[in-house]
């Protein structure tokens, strides 16, 4: 017994790290309790400081001031933008379209700030989350499913915010058709085009993550244009994704997608 307990007592010593790992290994917290024997604390979401900053959108317009200094100052704002959830007033202003559904005439840059790429990124980030989560009906019902599980535990989820409007949740419902309608696609691939005017060798990491997504919109579009002539689009596209897939693998998957659709 004392052999073991000097053998504990000198791993301690010389090797912390190690007997922290195998502490970590079995599941026991900094303070030597066990995870599974403490209490889950119920933390009230609006005393956090992420809260205070969504919730008050002078906070946003600070950060993303900050971005324009460019360099270190730039990346370290821009990090902290995106560990933060999406900002409720620009989530709102895309999903009412603001500036297009109302307006004879359609202004965009409302809500869409060209004037800024990293607004004009934050706001890509948005609208390709609407993108992929209608790019099927089932998928956006199991999407909403899993947000107001997350709601009963956080308290704080933007489409329970909007779901608790009937207006804003109608419009949710319709937002990919209304984008394409009111000339959503266009605008965005006007600013595609616009980038692809400039040389390869000046543009940054933010400029070619615009590009990036901006190509998965559009992307997403044909994907949605082209699924009533061709059923299961949208799922067989999604093997392009799957690289760690070998192609005989991934063409017995197509196989049988074909096969259902045949029936």
């Amino acid at each position: 017994m004392c052999i073991r307990d000097s053998f504990y007592a000198s791993a301690a010593q010389k090797k912390a790290d190690v007997v922290w790992g195998n502490l970590r290994s079995h599941h026991y917290r900094n303070d030597l309790k066990r995870a599974d024997e403490v209490e889950v604390q119920k933390v009230d979401v609006t005393t956090l400081t992420r809260y205070l900053i969504i919730t008050n959108e002078e906070y946003f317009k600070l950060l993303f001031s900050l971005l324009d200094f460019g360099g270190k100052i730039a990346i370290e704002a821009w990090k902290l933008l995106s560990r933060l959830p999406t900002s409720p007033e620009i989530f709102k202003s895309l999903v009412e379209l603001k500036g297009v559904r109302a307006s004879q005439t359609a202004n965009w840059s409302q809500i869409i700030d060209t004037n800024s790429r990293y607004k004009l990124l934050y706001t890509l980030y948005v609208i390709e989350y609407f993108m992929e989560s209608g790019s099927s009906e089932q998928q956006l019902d199991d999407k909403q499913s899993k947000l107001e599980e997350e709601d009963a535990e956080d308290n704080f989820s933007l489409e329970s915010y909007i779901n608790k409007d009937p207006e804003l949740s109608e419009y949710r419902k319709n937002w990919m058709s209304d984008f394409i309608i009111y000339g959503g696609f266009e605008f965005l691939f006007n600013i595609f085009t616009q980038f692809t005017k400039i040389d390869n060798q000046r543009l940054d990491i933010f400029d070619k993550n615009i590009l990036l997504f901006i190509l998965k919109i559009i992307k997403n579009y044909l994907t949605a244009t082209f699924s009533s002539k061709v059923p299961f689009l949208y799922s067989i596209t999604q093997y392009i994704r799957l690289f760690h897939l070998n192609l005989g693998t991934i063409s017995n998957h197509l196989d049988l997608s074909l096969i259902h659709i045949s029936e």
